[in-house]
């Protein structure tokens, strides 16, 4: 069983999990593999760029009854895999975010075709509309925003947290507790991680520019990740500990 997702996303979904094999490698995406996934015949699947970075995005041109412009979203580089594992983890959540929560928010997201879960392999796979090919330009982290573009970028988090607002546990049922984003991040910044991507070239991602003198060393950023680990929890045991208070004196 597939998943297919409509532009809209307001159509009926199918189950997440695929009893079928998901595509590991770029050669796997097939125009078969489309055929059987987008509802329609492919008659040909050529890649025209592979982006390899935590995750993998390989845009394609499909060739139906008309063009379509693709980027596929998932784990297909096997050098980083093979460091972290745990990254397949994260391709599954973003799968499952488009499955079970982009049809019920009303907010500006990428058209998406396909979405699933391999339980066999742990490969997650999204199939999104390639926004480059459409005329979009991504934001430049150096490029000062405008105060009312920071508020329309607000509003749309908004409508995201609005969403879960109050919600608990058992309201999602999909998702993996044991699942830990800090230890993903803990990963990518070990020592042994930090040499493979910075200093060694092992060509776990395929941007080859120079890097800044200060990507020698990663102790800075690892340090401010562990502080702001240390605030995050020392608010929640303020909260917990305000809770407690409360609940006592009611």
């Amino acid at each position: 069983m597939t998943v297919s997702i409509t532009r809209s996303f307001k159509e009926p979904m199918a189950e997440l999990k695929t009893s079928d094999t998901l595509p590991l490698t770029i050669g796997e995406l097939t125009a078969a593999w489309f055929s059987g996934n987008l509802g329609k015949k492919v008659k040909e699947a050529v890649v025209v760029k592979e982006i390899h970075g935590t995750a993998s995005k390989v845009l394609l041109q499909l060739w139906r009854d008309w063009p379509m412009a693709i980027c596929v979203k998932g784990g297909f580089n096997p050098a980083i895999l093979a460091a972290h594992p745990s990254l397949f983890y994260v391709y599954r959540l973003e799968a499952e975010f488009y499955h079970y929560l982009a049809p019920t928010l009303n907010m500006r997201l990428t058209p998406t075709y396909y979405c699933g879960t391999d339980a066999t392999t742990g490969q997650g796979i999204v199939v999104l509309s390639d926004l480059k090919a459409q005329g979009y330009t991504f934001g430049d982290p150096l490029e000062a925003w405008s105060v009312n573009r920071v508020r329309v970028g607000l509003e749309q988090l908004a409508i995201l947290h609005a969403r879960t607002w109050g919600a608990k546990a058992e309201d999602f049922p999909w998702f993996n507790s044991n699942f830990s984003l800090r230890n993903v991040i803990s990963s990518l910044l070990s020592q042994e991680a930090w040499n493979a991507r910075f200093r060694m070239g092992f060509g776990l991602l395929d941007d080859a520019e120079p890097r800044p003198s200060f990507h020698h060393d990663q102790a800075p950023l690892r340090g401010h990740f562990r502080s702001q680990e240390f605030r995050v929890a020392g608010r929640i045991q303020r909260a917990t500990a305000e809770l407690r208070y409360e609940g006592s004196h009611t």
